[in-house]
């Protein structure tokens, strides 16, 4: 497998539109089986200092996508780590792009989004690179996806207090709140990062940010262009591990992302 070259996070052309209301579809256990002829998809993974958990979650999702003949390739987007990142997906042969800082989520995102456009990858997963999303869940959620002619499909967790703490819960359920305000639908997790997109809906839209709020941001705007968003529920995993969310800072972020998706 080719090693991707450096990519800068700039200049993605992407435009935006206006909204439909869609109903929320979320079906455990679907299809499990690809199509008889499908293009590879590209599976993203942003990583900053991921070097203890990458490698098993690149071998987990080559198990899972390879035992249900979906063509995918894995991308790791290395977002300016400091630890041994880029010699571990160097070492398991997947596509790597390096960040030469950190520049946040958002940016890692956009860098993806934008080699997949370059590369024609029609479809794109994301899923973190910590071991909090189930890569047995992909070949259902990408089942689902092509099924229902979806945009997007979002992995929605299973608010659990005794799996997450409190204060994510009610973090989470407010900004779902107000993001499904803004989307006119409701959306029931928008800050999963576990996700199948169009590459061609990612293209027609316009993202401003470049941190953690970018995958709400990424939620508005495809809302805005009439895009079909659907649910896919997903286990909730959390085993202690550090947050990179600053919570005041990126708030502040969120709030400004959010008037910016009301003024543009």
């Amino acid at each position: 497998m080719d090693r991707a070259s450096d990519y800068g996070s700039e200049g993605l052309g992407f435009k935006s539109l206006r909204v439909y209301e869609i109903k929320p579809f979320d079906l455990k256990g679907f299809f499990n089986s690809a199509p008889v002829t499908m293009e590879p998809i590209l599976v993203v993974i942003p990583a900053y200092n991921s070097a203890s958990s990458l490698g098993n979650v690149i071998a987990k999702i080559r198990r899972h996508l390879t035992e249900s003949g979906y063509p995918y390739n894995i991308l790791v987007v290395n977002d300016g780590s400091t630890d041994l990142t880029a010699e571990v997906a160097t070492g398991l042969g997947v596509l790597l792009i390096n960040h030469a800082q950190n520049l946040g989520k958002g940016a890692a995102l956009k860098t993806a989004f934008q080699y997949a456009d370059k590369n024609k990858y029609a479809v794109i997963a994301t899923m973190d690179s910590d071991l909090q999303h189930d890569p047995s869940s992909l070949p259902s959620m990408l089942s689902l996806f092509m099924s229902g002619n979806y945009d997007l499909v979002i992995g929605t967790r299973q608010f659990d207090m005794n799996k997450m703490s409190l204060s994510r819960i009610i973090s989470n359920r407010l900004t779902s709140r107000l993001i499904s305000m803004r989307a006119k639908q409701p959306i029931l997790d928008s800050q999963s990062g576990y996700r199948i997109m169009r590459t061609s809906a990612i293209r027609n839209i316009t993202l401003k940010t470049s941190r953690f709020e970018t995958e709400s941001e990424i939620v508005i705007r495809l809302a805005q262009n009439h895009c079909r968003i659907g649910f896919y529920p997903i286990d909730t995993i959390y085993a202690g591990e550090k947050s990179n969310i600053r919570h005041v800072r990126d708030t502040l972020r969120f709030i400004k992302m959010y008037i910016g998706t009301i003024l543009h």
